[in-house]
Order: C-alpha cells, then structure tokens, then sequence
C-alpha cells in the first residue's frame, strides 16, 4: 500500500511521462532500466520554467570526461558516469526526426554523436558512440576525438 502512494505521488508531479520514462525538472527516470539521465547534453542548463536546456554543448574528448563527471556529482549530487552503449541506444526514438530522440524528455538535443563509456571489444583503443541524427550507434570512436555527453546514474 505504501509504496502505491509512493509511485502515485511521484507520477502525480511528474512534468512528462510515457511508459518508459518520467521526467521531472531536471532528469529523466528510465522506469525499465532502473537509471536517471540528466536531460541536457553537457555545457547546458535545464530550465524548469521552459522546460528546455540552454547554453552551449561542450564536445569533449575521454581524457576530459572524468573532470566533469566529478563536477557533475559536486552540483547534482549522486554519482553520474558515461551510458553503455545499450543505454544509449534504448534513447534512440525511431519514428522521430531527427534528432532521434524524444525532443519533450530531452529539449535542445543535438543531431549529433555522444559518448558511451564502453570501449568496443574488437578494437580496444575505440569507444562506441551513438549518432542521434541516425540512431545508429558507431564503435570507431578515437578517445581524442570530441564528442557530446550525456550523463546517466543508477537508481539506488
């Protein structure tokens, strides 16, 4: 019983929600997953008032990567880290345009690649990237190339 309120009140103050994800000011919950993204690529700032994020991404390469997820977990608190390349992909919204990504969980997202934290096995110095103009994930991704990021945690 108390945890029916619990999910109720929570799905009750959320701003958007569809089967699968919930947003609320500045995250997504991924219900399936048990995760929590933070819906503005890095460089930007959700505001909850337009419901939109703001600023300018920053492309980064790895090696800059561990810097801002320290940053992040100072101002967001908890302990966000680069998706997998499956959680990336379960954000690539296929009937949408591009970007391919659904634009009212995610505002402002670009048509472009994001990094995940998983190097590809079959070349071990590359990294998987998902393309959000074709939703294609790609696992040639050099470590010194820039790349946008978006940040997820794990629910605890």
């Amino acid at each position: 019983m108390h945890k029916t309120l619990l999910v109720t009140l929570f799905v009750a103050i959320a701003t958007i929600s569809n089967a699968e994800f919930i947003a609320r000011n500045n995250t997504v919950l991924d219900t399936d997953r048990n995760l929590i993204w933070y819906r503005c690529t890095i460089g930007m700032r959700f505001e909850p008032v337009k419901q939109i994020c703001n600023g300018s991404p920053k492309a980064l390469t790895q090696m800059q990567i561990p810097a801002v997820i320290e940053q992040a977990n100072k101002q967001l608190g908890g302990s966000w880290r680069l998706p997998s390349k499956n959680e990336l992909r379960s954000l690539v919204c296929k009937k949408c345009d591009a970007p391919k990504i659904d634009a009212e969980l995610f505002p402002n997202f670009l048509s472009d690649r994001y990094w995940s934290g998983q190097k590809n096995w079959m070349s071990r110095k590359n990294y998987w990237s998902m393309n959000f103009y074709t939703g294609w994930l790609h696992g040639m991704a050099f470590p010194d190339q820039e790349l946008y990021v978006l940040l997820v945690r794990d629910i605890r």
